[in-house]
């Protein structure tokens, strides 16, 4: 028999999450972020139904809230990749510390063209229009105030399975 190949990861993997963190570099008002934020935003670009808008790019879970915090440590190998690759800039200053695109990062975006690439930077745009405006401080109290709400409509008393 031949050698069994190890299944690679397609979704959320540094590749990715750095194409999601460099659209949101060069699509949100604000253009130096720190990590927390380019978290929210990624989420946001994500689930952009959770928040009245359009329909989400990706498939609602329980739960899902809990995911914008679980994923910090893939975002600092993501942005020390973007870096490495003179892709991104990261800013150090008395807010601490930023990021930001650069030239090369704008210009590798130009030559992605996928169905999901246009919807990921369609879905950023809407973010950008709809929160792009917000400061740290007002972007972190949305999610406090909003984050139990995403992702619980599977606790609804129509979803619940009473046999499990």
């Amino acid at each position: 028999m031949g050698e069994v190949i190890a299944r690679k990861k397609i979704y959320n993997n540094i590749f990715e999450i750095s194409i999601r963190i460099l659209i949101s570099l060069n699509t949100i008002e604000r253009k130096k972020l720190a990590i927390d934020e380019l978290l929210i935003y990624d989420h946001l670009i994500l689930n952009t139904f959770d928040v009245d808008g359009p329909a989400s790019l990706h498939a609602p879970i329980p739960n899902r809230g809990v995911q914008l915090y679980s994923k910090k440590e893939i975002f600092q190998q993501s942005l020390a990749y973007l870096i490495s690759k003179d892709l991104c800039i990261l800013n150090s200053d008395k807010k601490g510390i930023l990021y930001s695109i650069n030239s090369n990062g704008s210009a590798l975006l130009l030559y992605l063209e996928s169905e999901y690439f246009t919807r990921l930077c369609e879905k950023a745009k809407w973010v950008n229009k709809n929160f792009g405006q917000l400061n740290r401080s007002e972007l972190n109290q949305f999610v406090r105030e909003n984050i139990t709400n995403w992702g619980t409509e599977f606790m609804a008393k129509d979803n619940y399975n009473e046999f499990v």
